[in-house]
């Protein structure tokens, strides 16, 4: 989606499998952050500016190392809460860099507003999902029956893209 958007997507993962999977999807850059230290990188590959977005899923653990991995008057949006909802960190640097950072839940919101930003997802991604433009990674469907084994996958990091229940297999 960032790269149909114009975007130089820079991903950071936990294996070379999944580093070589989201190069093969499109990402531009991938960096294994368990090998190498992923703000270094992300400053070099950006001639030391650093990004002009970043999505974290992780939360507290990384907020100061993502800062520092985000160029001035960029912007941070948290999705996910990982490694828990609370932590600290250097006010100072984040108002130097004239940061903005945001929380997304999409649950959290209105039925209504839910009503609107799946109307806003289906007008303009669903036509470049049509073309196969756009398209998610599935790493394997589970029966409903099987869900302990798609939690293990889960929790073993082992899935490259969503991991689906289906209700109807047996």
């Amino acid at each position: 989606m960032a790269k149909s958007a114009g975007a130089k997507v820079i991903i950071t993962t936990s294996s070379d499998e999944k580093m070589k999977a989201c190069l093969d999807h499109g990402a531009d850059f991938a960096i294994n952050y368990q090998k190498e230290d992923f703000v270094e990188t992300v400053l070099t590959i950006t001639n030391q500016k650093g990004v002009d977005l970043l999505l974290d899923s992780v939360g507290p653990a990384y907020l100061m190392r993502n800062i520092d991995s985000i160029k001035m008057d960029g912007r941070l949006i948290v999705i996910g809460l990982l490694s828990g909802s609370i932590g600290e960190f250097n006010l100072g640097k984040f108002i130097a860099k004239r940061l903005t950072m945001m929380g997304h839940n999409t649950r959290a919101r209105a039925l209504e507003e839910q009503r609107m930003i799946t109307h806003r997802f289906k007008t303009k991604w669903f036509p470049l999902m049509r073309q196969k433009k756009i398209y998610p990674t599935i790493h394997r469907v589970y029966s409903i029956h099987d869900v302990a084994l798609a939690h293990q996958c889960m929790e073993e990091n082992k899935n490259i893209g969503k991991i689906i229940l289906d209700m109807e297999t047996n």
